[in-house]
């Protein structure tokens, strides 16, 4: 079986070396498509595709005008792979999984899947709970088209497996730059939710665009493999 990991990146230099070198004994060809441009807010400095590049992934870059077209110009590129991954640089899969995930791909009849669950990590030594309800697309065929950000245009069931999302472990000036820039940020009241939720104390109700999607955080002891991995940030930057 043939497999390409597609993962789309900006500003993403303290991820995208470990989630690297956890991809390259398990597929084919690591893809990151790097964005010159945030979809929101003005470029900055990044390095993330020169280090990519250093760790042997092939790397494009370019100012996509919308997170669909970006995720299609990987579906386009890995047109004589079996499956895709579509795992960005903050998400994980543990070696159980992994294995379990193979297996389930080799005799897959669907086009497309999600997660079984989604662990979603906050700050430095927690995680919600419960999961959240939306699941990641984690693999497509290369025939799958994305039509809204990681929404595909075919039916999809769920994989075996667990997903572990660093998406909201991250320092205070990374979850600053990540509510600026990405997909919903014309749509939040960024510096008021950077504030009032993100620098106080609050663990309930936490996510920026809908506060229940982020329904609780509670402390955790991460297994040992993502322990290794060192990617809890600093409790405070800024």
């Amino acid at each position: 079986m043939k497999l390409a990991c597609v993962s789309l990146a900006y500003c993403e230099e303290r991820f995208v070396p470990k989630f690297i070198q956890s991809m390259q004994d398990r597929v084919t060809e690591i893809v990151l498509l790097n964005s010159t441009h945030p979809w929101n807010g003005e470029a900055e400095k990044d390095n993330t595709a020169s280090i990519a590049r250093s760790l042997g992934a092939t790397v494009f870059e370019h100012d996509w005008p919308t997170e669909e077209e970006q995720r299609n110009t990987g579906q386009e590129y890995c047109s004589d792979f079996d499956w895709i991954l579509t795992l960005d640089p903050d998400e994980f899969i543990l070696e159980e999984d992994w294995v379990k995930l193979i297996n389930f791909l080799e005799t897959a009849e669907e086009d497309a899947y999600v997660c079984n669950s989604q662990n979603t990590l906050w700050k430095n030594g927690f995680i919600i709970d419960p999961p959240e309800d939306f699941k990641q697309i984690i693999a497509v065929r290369p025939t799958v088209r994305f039509t809204d950000k990681r929404v595909v245009d075919t039916p999809w069931a769920h994989a075996p497996v667990d997903l572990w999302h660093f998406s909201w472990a991250r320092t205070d000036a990374e979850v600053w730059r990540k509510i600026n820039s990405y997909g919903h940020a014309h749509e939040i009241d960024t510096l008021g939710w950077f504030s009032e939720v993100w620098m106080s104390e609050q663990t309930t109700n936490l996510h920026p665009l809908t506060p229940e999607a982020l329904k609780k955080a509670i402390r955790v002891e991460l297994p040992e493999e993502l322990e290794r991995l060192d990617l809890w940030p600093k409790l405070r930057t800024i």
